[in-house]
């Protein structure tokens, strides 16, 4: 009995290699027929654009692929398909910068001669778009965004703002660039309240696109002060008044308000005496009966630098005559 189960199973693996042989026979006669034949078809080519790329900036990068209908034998349409004979359509620029769009019909003989044998059909898009610009470089100014400044209350900015650097050297695409202002926006955290002296590196960002800094930070310095205000009443002195022995020139207003504002560091130096104002007669205006007022002394120059928003009310103030009374 064993011999005969031998035999059979020898009989079964011969059927099936048989059968196998046979089925790649099939497959391998009706692929070299298929591969004989003519077809038309489009498929998808991948492109390579030689141009010197020293001193240009690609600003759209171009298309990749580019879909063709063409015609050829099987094999040969295979063997520009084929992973390990697949090399990309060659499109020379010999002006870059010049060229913003290739047409289909300038495309046409540049694509025939390199796929042949395979017959090129048409051009499946209407083109390619290029945008590449020259690479230029400009120097901008740099300002701070105001805005952007949150002092706390009281506070005032007491210096220059002082940047390093003081200018940005810009590069990129020359349209792009052209269309850049003239100064950098330095922008702070606007949740940060300053009441100290800054001191801070800026990191610089570029929203344009194709844009680059030669400079990754700008330094940003100012000082900061408190700053108070200070409200004072005080007397209206007579100034040139004429002395006659009938009639008296009598001051309505006798008091008037000093306001300003100063640096709190320095407001214990300055009394409310160090203003002495006067009415000048010799400015009365008769349409009004008014006469002006002038400070006449005031804190020293060097007390002046820290005082801002000086005020005086009224700044004229009204006068009458009196007959005398014997």
């Amino acid at each position: 009995m064993g011999w005969r189960w031998g035999k059979r199973l020898r009989r079964t693996r011969l059927s099936w290699r048989l059968a196998v042989f046979s089925f790649a026979s099939a497959a391998i006669f009706w692929t070299l027929n298929a591969l004989g034949k003519r077809y038309t078809t489009q498929l998808n080519f991948a492109l390579h654009y030689d141009y010197n790329t020293e001193g240009l900036v690609v600003v759209q990068p171009p298309e990749e692929r580019i879909r063709l209908s063409v015609t050829g034998i099987g094999w040969e349409l295979l063997q520009r398909t084929s992973v390990l004979k697949r090399s990309p359509l060659i499109l020379s620029l010999d002006t870059p910068t010049h060229t913003k769009y290739l047409p289909r019909e300038a495309l046409f003989d540049k694509f025939a001669e390199q796929l042949q044998p395979i017959r090129l059909n048409f051009i499946v898009p209407s083109g390619l778009p290029l945008d590449i610009q020259r690479k230029q470089s400009k120097r901008v100014g740099v300002v701070l965004d105001s805005a952007s400044l949150r002092l706390a209350p009281g506070y005032r900015i007491t210096s220059p703002f002082i940047y390093t650097p003081d200018s940005l050297q810009i590069t990129g695409a020359e349209k792009i660039l052209n269309q850049y202002p003239a100064h950098y926006i330095l922008r702070l955290d606007s949740t940060r309240v300053i009441q100290a002296a800054f001191d801070q590196d800026i990191p610089i960002t570029l929203t344009q696109p194709h844009l680059s800094s030669e400079q990754a930070r700008v330094q940003l310095r100012f000082d900061v002060a408190r700053f108070e205000e200070k409200l004072h009443a005080l007397p209206v002195h007579r100034e040139n008044f004429p002395v006659w022995r009938n009639t008296e020139v009598v001051v309505l207003d006798s008091v008037l308000a000093v306001r300003y504002t100063i640096q709190s560091d320095y407001a214990a130096l300055i009394r409310a005496s160090d203003f002495y104002f006067g009415a000048d007669y010799q400015t009365r205006r008769f349409s009004d009966t008014t006469l002006q007022l002038r400070l006449i002394t005031s804190p020293n120059d060097y007390i002046w630098a820290y005082i801002s928003d000086f005020s005086y009310s009224p700044t004229r103030v009204r006068f009458r005559y009196v007959r005398k009374r014997r």
